[in-house]
């Protein structure tokens, strides 16, 4: 929910040549780094620990 925030906010950030202005970086790209991580380090779990990956992922999702 949070990556999909973040990404409803960038359109207010872009100036006129549609590159992210600095003030959005320094706001958002940390989380958005930490979403990334936090989702792959989940999918490393699943392959390594099958039988631990119901903890991480919601049991109705199948990857």
């Amino acid at each position: 929910m949070q990556a999909i925030y973040v990404l409803r906010q960038l359109p207010k950030y872009l100036d006129n040549k549609n590159r992210i202005n600095e003030q959005f970086r320094q706001l958002h790209l940390d989380s958005l780094l930490g979403i990334a991580l936090s989702y792959t380090n989940r999918l490393i779990v699943c392959k390594l620990y099958p039988k631990e990956c119901g903890r991480f992922v919601p049991k109705n999702k199948k990857s």
